[in-house]
């Protein structure tokens, strides 16, 4: 018979701060549970469309008709996750910064390579591509700053891009574009 792998789990994250464990998946989108529940049940986290870069909190828990069966939006298929500082950031198509308001209200901010694209005099000013594959936050003594692994294909660079400001601008580290071989490791 023919075995596809349908969903793989990439990335897991814990926001000790509501309790709950969340995990990017592909075909099996970002899903949670209250790891304090006695008997905890995985929920869908609603991530924008690809069509969308913001998605308020009034879609939470998300409508049953949000997602369309297998033909999800790529968007909707994470790579990673990451959460620091009441925020949860989440790569699929492009970035999604949440705002992790309470409970049940996150605000999505979505970033992709076109929308961080101004100019090509600019262009390592830029979020590296639209696959983010690993996610990292590092502390700095004011603020964070919020590392991506970008993917393009199998043959082309991964580039490695960062933002210090929560996504406003976007710095693609030119040493690691070029050697065509950084790989998400976390």
């Amino acid at each position: 018979g023919d075995y596809r792998v349908t969903n793989v789990t990439f990335d897991v994250a814990a926001d000790i701060s509501y309790e709950y464990i969340y995990a990017a998946s592909w075909y099996g989108l970002l899903k949670r549970f209250k790891y304090t529940d006695s008997n905890p049940q995985w929920e869908a986290v609603p991530l924008p469309n690809d069509s969308d870069f913001s998605l308020s909190c009034d879609n939470f828990p998300p409508t049953e008709d949000y997602y369309y069966g297998a033909a999800f939006d790529d968007n909707h298929r994470p790579f990673s996750v990451e959460i620091i500082d009441g925020d949860i950031w989440v790569g699929g198509s492009g970035i999604n910064r949440g705002e992790i308001l309470d409970e049940d209200c996150i605000n999505w901010t979505r970033h992709t390579a076109n929308s961080t694209f101004q100019t090509f005099e600019h262009y390592d000013f830029v979020l590296g591509s639209d696959w983010v594959v690993g996610i990292h936050a590092q502390k700095l003594e004011e603020g964070n700053r919020i590392w991506t692994i970008n993917w393009e294909d199998p043959v082309a660079a991964h580039h490695l891009s960062y933002t210090e400001d929560n996504g406003q601008t976007w710095r693609r580290e030119k040493y690691f574009s070029n050697l065509g071989s950084l790989r998400a490791i976390v």
